[in-house]
C-alpha cells in the first residue's frame, strides 16, 4: 500500500465525496488510534491531525494533502482487531482512489508532520527559549533526542543557541542510556543500553559509575570557557611553623569571571573516622536534644487555644522567632577547608592533626553566569558554580609531632627544656616545658597544664621568636587540654657537661650535647620542588658524635595507592646512611615498618614494599655543637633532612 500522495484523492473526488470520505477516515482515524494500539501517541498528534482534516475539509480549493498520517489496511486473513499476525505488514493502497474505500478496519501510523516546527515556531510564548513542553513539538524531539542533552547550563530552558547545537551521537545516547537521569550511567545502565561489557574498563575513578568523560563523550568542562579546575595541585609540610602549605595553579581561561575563587579540600582514613565519631557520640545527641526541646514548645504551643490544627510551619511563623534545629551533615571523605571562596592561589592548613596523612584537593568556583555548555556542581556550594576537583599528584602529607629537647642547666639536677607543638583555638602553638630530673627519672610527663605547672613543671606558649604569650597560656590553662610531654628518656648521668639518657630496658643511649641550648645553625631542608624525597631524621647520637640512630622515611606508590616505609639504621662514622634494596627484606619488625596512606599497618611482601630501595647517597661525619655532619650537608639534631633519590 504507498503512501497518500501529496495531492489529496479527498479533494479530487469532489465536495461531497470529501465530506463523506473525510468524515469516515477522521472518525475512524482517531477511535482506532486509540483502541488498536497506538495509544503512547501524544495526544497533540492526534489533535493536529483532525485539525489539519477539518481544515482541508472546509476549504473547497486544491491542495496539499494533509501530510500527518499513512494508513496500512489489514486483510480478511489478519483482521485481528488491527493486530497483525506473525509479524506480516499488510500492502499499502496502491492507487490514491481507493482512500474511499479503505477498509472498516485499519491501523494509522502517526508520522512527524512533514516541516515540524523549529525554534522560533515552537516558541509559543515568545520569549525567547523554549520549555520542555515547548521543545516536545520541535524536529529535534520527534528525532529523539533528549531536551536534557541541549539544556547545557541545565537552566530547565533552551536559548536559540543550545537548540542549534549538534550533540554529538555519543552524548546522545548517554542521555538515552541515563533512565534515571542522574548524569551518570550505572553498570545495569551502561550494559542494557550498550549491551557491552567493558564497564570495569571505562570506570577510571572505580567509582561503580560512569561519567561522560569515561564513557567517551565530552567533557564535563571545557577548558577554554570560564569555569575550569585549577592544575599543579601541591602540599609541603613545614614541620618548623607547624602548617601545611597548598598552593596550586589557576586554570587556563579565555574569559576568567571576576569573582573566580577556590574551595580547598583535604581528606584522610584516620580522621574521617574520627569525624564520625564526633557525629555520632556529640554533634548528633546535640541536635537530637535541640530538637527534643523545640518539639516540646510546639506541643504546648499546639494544645492553646485555637491553635489544635495548625502544624509545624505554622509554629515557625509564630512572632517568637522558631525556627526548628537543623540536622549536622554527615561528615563525607572530602573535608572541605574554607567558609568563603579564596582569591589567592595558596592556603596555609593549621587545624590539621599531627601524625595523620593527609590528600588535598582544590575546586575553581564563581557566581557568575557560566558560558552555555560549561557544566558545575552546583551542589557541592550553595549559590556557587563548582569546577571539578583536582587532587594533588604527589604523596601525601604527615607532619610529626615530636619532643625536641634543650640542655639548659647542670647542677645535681639535669635541667631541659622540652618543646611540642599544640593546638589552642584551633591553632597550632609551641609549647614549652622546663623540667629537672635526677639520675634515673624519666624526663617529662603528662598531664594537664595546671596540673604539671603543679607539679613544679614551668609552662610557656611561644611565638616564632620564642617569646612567651600569656593569652595564650591562658587559653591553653582553660581548655584543660591533656599535654603528653612523656619521652620515654631516663636521665643516666652526665658526660662532662653533656647529658646522657637510656630507655628501660633498652641498650640505647641518647647524649644530649650542651650546645642544644644555643639555637640550630643548620636550617631544615624542606622537601620545595622534591617530588617524593627520603626523609632522613636523627634518633639518637653517642658519646661524643662516634655513633648515631637514622630514621629513613620513603612513600612508594602501589597502583593508586601510596604506602609509608619507615626504616632505622644504627650507624658509625664513615658509614652511608640508607639501605640498598637487598637489605630491606632482613631487616626485622623492630628495624622496619610499612604503612598505608592512613597509617595502617600493610602486608610489605604481599604488596612488594620490600622490593624497593632507601638508599640516600649521604655519608654520617658525626657531630659538632648540635650539627650533623651528612657529608653532602649539614642536618640540626633535631631536623630531617630530605634526599630528592
Amino acid at each position: 500500500m504507498a503512501e497518500a500522495p501529496n495531492e489529496s484523492a479527498l479533494i479530487k473526488f469532489g465536495p461531497m465525496a470529501a465530506w463523506i470520505g473525510g468524515g469516515l477516515l477522521m472518525v475512524v482515524f482517531v477511535l482506532l488510534a486509540v483502541v488498536l494500539g497506538d495509544t503512547e501517541a501524544p495526544k497533540r498528534k492526534i489533535d493536529d491531525a483532525v485539525s489539519q482534516v477539518n481544515s482541508k475539509l472546509n476549504d473547497p480549493k486544491p491542495s496539499a494533502a494533509v501530510p500527518a498520517f499513512s494508513a496500512e489496511g489489514l486483510n480478511g486473513a489478519d483482521q485481528a482487531f488491527g493486530v497483525v499476525k506473525g509479524g506480516k505488514i499488510p500492502s499499502r493502497i496502491a492507487d490514491e482512489h481507493k482512500i474511499l474505500d479503505l477498509p472498516t478496519q485499519f491501523r494509522v501510523f502517526l508520522e512527524a508532520p512533514v516541516g515540524a516546527p523549529d525554534f522560533k515556531g515552537s516558541d509559543a510564548d515568545g520569549d525567547g527559549r523554549l520549555s520542555p513542553a515547548e521543545y516536545a513539538n520541535t524536529q529535534k524531539s520527534l528525532d529523539g533526542i533528549k531536551f536534557r542533552t541541549l539544556d547545557t547550563n541545565k537552566d530547565g530552558y533552551l536559548t536559540k543557541t543550545e537548540y542549534d547545537t549538534n550533540p554529538s551521537a555519543q552524548d546522545i545516547d548517554f542521555d538515552k542510556y541515563d533512565t534515571n537521569e542522574d548524569g551518570k550511567l550505572s553498570r545495569v545502565e551502561y550494559e542494557n543500553g550498550t549491551g557491552n561489557t567493558d564497564f570495569e574498563d571505562k570506570d577510571k575513578n572505580k567509582d561503580k559509575f560512569l561519567d561522560r568523560v569515561e564513557y567517551g563523550a565530552r567533557p564535563t568542562v571545557n577548558p577554554d570557557a570560564d569555569l575550569a579546575p585549577p592544575v599543579d595541585v601541591k602540599a609541603a609540610a613545614d614541620a618548623k611553623s607547624f602548617v601545611i602549605n597548598v598552593s596550586w595553579t589557576a586554570p587556563s581561561l579565555k574569559d576568567a569571571p571576576a569573582d573566580l575563587g577556590y574551595w580547598v579540600m583535604r581528606k584522610s582514613k584516620a580522621d574521617i573516622k574520627d569525624r564520625e565519631l564526633r557525629y555520632n557520640t556529640v554533634d548528633l545527641p546535640a541536635h537530637r536534644k535541640k530538637e527534643d526541646a523545640w518539639r516540646k514548645d510546639f506541643i504546648a504551643w499546639q494544645a492553646l487555644p485555637g491553635n489544635g490544627g495548625k502544624s509545624e510551619p505554622d509554629f515557625e511563623k509564630d512572632p517568637k522567632g522558631r525556627v526548628k534545629p537543623v540536622a549536622p551533615p554527615r561528615p563525607s571523605e572530602w573535608e572541605r577547608l574554607n567558609d568563603t571562596p579564596l582569591t589567592e592561589l595558596t592556603f596555609a592548613d593549621v587545624s590539621f592533626k599531627a601524625e595523620y596523612t593527609y590528600v588535598y584537593a582544590v575546586r575553581a568556583t564563581t557566581k557568575s553566569k557560566l558560558k552555555e555548555g560549561i557544566k558545575s556542581d552546583d551542589t557541592f556550594a550553595a549559590d556557587y558554580h563548582t569546577s571539578d576537583a583536582a587532587v594533588m599528584a604527589g604523596r601525601p602529607v604527615v607532619v610529626f609531632n615530636r619532643i625536641q629537647m634543650s640542655w639548659l642547666g647542670k647542677s645535681d639536677l639535669a635541667r631541659i627544656k622540652l618543646r611540642k607543638f599544640h593546638p589552642i583555638g584551633g591553632v597550632w602553638r609551641a609549647v614549652e616545658v622546663i623540667v629537672s630530673v635526677g639520675q634515673g627519672e624519666e624526663v617529662g610527663a603528662s598531664g594537664k597544664a595546671s596540673a604539671l605547672k603543679g607539679r613544679g613543671y614551668e609552662i610557656a606558649v611561644v611565638d616564632a621568636e620564642g617569646k612567651a604569650n600569656a593569652e595564650w597560656y591562658k587559653a591553653l590553662e582553660a581548655s584543660g587540654d591533656v599535654l603528653d610531654f612523656a619521652t620515654g628518656w631516663i636521665f643516666n648521668q652526665f658526660t662532662g657537661s653533656d647529658m646522657e639518657f637510656g630507655q628501660k630496658g633498652s641498650a640505647l643511649r641518647f647524649v644530649l650535647p650542651r650546645d642544644t641550648k644555643d639555637p640550630a645553625t643548620a636550617a631544615n631542608v624542606d622537601p620545595s620542588g622534591m617530588a617524593n624525597p627520603l626523609g632522613v631524621r636523627v634518633i639518637c647520637v653517642g658519646k661524643g658524635g662516634a655513633s648515631a640512630r637514622f630514621e629513613i622515611t620513603r612513600w612508594t606508590q602501589v597502583g593508586n595507592q601510596w604506602y609509608r616505609i619507615v626504616a632505622y639504621q644504627d650507624v658509625k662514622k664513615g658509614d652511608t646512611v640508607g639501605y640498598a634494596e637487598a637489605a630491606i627484606g632482613g631487616l626485622g619488625k623492630d628495624m622496619i615498618q610499612f604503612f598505608d596512606d592512613g597509617g595502617v599497618p600493610a602486608d610489605a611482601d604481599k604488596l612488594g614494599l620490600r622490593a624497593i630501595s632507601m638508599e640516600t647517597g649521604l655519608i654520617y661525619g658525626g657531630i659538632e655543637k648540635r650539627t650533623l655532619d651528612m657529608g653532602e650537608g649539614k642536618m640540626d639534631i633535631w631536623g630531617v633532612y630530605y634526599v630528592d633519590k
